[in-house]
């Protein structure tokens, strides 16, 4: 198992997920400031920016490219998520003067520009699940 592990590091694939985990691949982090951030919901309510109302929060070390956010605890079924690339590292969505954000912004299933909503970004989420999520920077 050892070696097979190794063998799919070497070959640059994904290592499946750990029981008991929803994993998340950021794509398109542009640089390695500050951290990745992302929270899960299984409600409406909340989404996309209360944190206090998601079900599960993850963060990670940015780097340039691709970065894995693990959450623990998600059960199995419908969810949101929501990722932002917080380079000032200050815990909050840096936004201009009319509200566009200035850091990177991600949701699940999220197709175009415009505040996410929860019932276009919801996604099956639960163990043992991968769920891709692109940032957008504006």
């Amino acid at each position: 198992m050892r070696v097979i592990k190794i063998l799919m590091i070497l070959a640059g694939l994904a290592l499946p997920a750990a029981a008991g985990e929803l994993v998340v691949k950021v794509q398109g982090v542009r640089n390695a400031n500050g951290f990745v951030r992302g929270m899960v919901f299984k409600a409406a309510d909340g989404f996309p920016e209360d944190h206090a109302k998601a079900v599960a929060l993850a963060e990670s070390k940015a780097k340039a490219g691709e970065v894995i956010l693990r959450f623990k605890g998600v059960e199995e079924g419908q969810g949101a998520i929501i990722i932002i690339h917080d380079e000032n590292d200050d815990k909050k969505l840096k936004r201009n003067i009319i509200g566009i954000p200035r850091e990177g912004v991600g949701a699940s299933n999220w197709r175009r520009n415009g505040r996410p909503k929860y019932r276009d970004a919801v996604v099956p989420v639960g163990p043992g699940k991968m769920v891709r999520v692109l940032l957008k920077y504006f």
